[in-house]
């Protein structure tokens, strides 16, 4: 799971997020009938009518998401209140509806607005993050928050299956990179809120306030990247179980930072 509490201007709001599991949102819908309906009359008709919205989304329908982009057009954009400074280039369709100081959200074509919830596939990223304690919800207080010393975390824990970590440089910073999934038959936590276990993985500290949990069928990408004597995390999350993580990768690969 990513749930995290949206810190926006000294406002602190409470804002769950589920983005590393697909959460399914089943509508039951109870009709009755009889063997002679009758027809609606006209006055029915028209306040029917009347009650539906022509109004156009706003930029930023979530409450206190900072001055986020909204639906992007293709071509190059700049965080506003995220830092460091963010640059990056998008194809047509993807969208931002999160940026605060701490936090930066990116999701798909065909995404909807996050709300209390989100599903599907996401790129995230925070400032400064820490590997997170048993109770999906802490930072663990032994381990470092280097770069290096987060993936060697991560590699040890078993319930999480990672590559190999890699050397990489993104935008200007320096880290490492590796790939996450839940390990079969893991056990995991229950954050607050959330639908099912998932694996212990990435807290915020700092400006950034977040949980993040690999959930089963989960396909990620982490680079954690060194920034300011801690470590800047972006979390490339797959819903489909793999089969965009290259594609949504390259794009990250792209991201550009500067000072703020």
């Amino acid at each position: 799971m990513f749930d995290h509490d949206v810190i926006d201007r000294g406002r602190r709001r409470p804002a769950r997020i589920f983005a590393s599991a697909v959460i399914g949102i089943v509508a039951v819908l109870a009709a009755s009938c009889s063997s002679s309906p009758s027809a609606p009359s006209s006055a029915t008709v028209a306040r029917s009518q009347s009650s539906v919205s022509t109004a156009p989304e706003p930029v930023c329908p979530v409450p206190d998401s900072g001055d986020c982009l909204g639906r992007l057009a293709a071509g190059t954009h700049t965080s506003t209140d995220f830092a460091p400074k963010l640059t990056f280039r998008m194809p047509a369709g993807w969208a931002n509806y999160l940026d605060v100081s701490g936090l930066y959200l990116l999701q798909p074509p065909g995404a909807v607005p996050p709300g209390n919830y989100i599903k599907g596939s996401f790129i995230g990223l925070a400032t400064r993050v820490a590997p997170e304690a048993n109770d999906c919800q802490s930072p663990l207080g032994n381990v470092g928050t280097s770069p290096a010393a987060i993936a060697a975390w991560m590699r040890r824990q078993p319930g999480l299956v990672t590559s190999p970590p890699q050397p990489v440089a993104i935008g200007g910073l320096r880290g490492e990179t590796l790939t996450i999934s839940m390990a079969k038959g893991a056990k995991g936590c229950v954050a607050v809120g959330a639908p099912t276990a998932a694996v212990p993985l990435l807290v915020g500290v700092g400006p950034s306030s977040f949980d993040h949990e690999v959930g089963p069928g989960i396909a990620e990408r982490d680079y954690l990247l060194a920034y300011r004597s801690g470590t800047l995390g972006i979390e490339v999350i797959d819903a489909s179980g793999g089969g965009q993580l290259a594609n949504y990768s390259k794009l990250v690969e792209g991201f550009r930072f500067g000072r703020r």
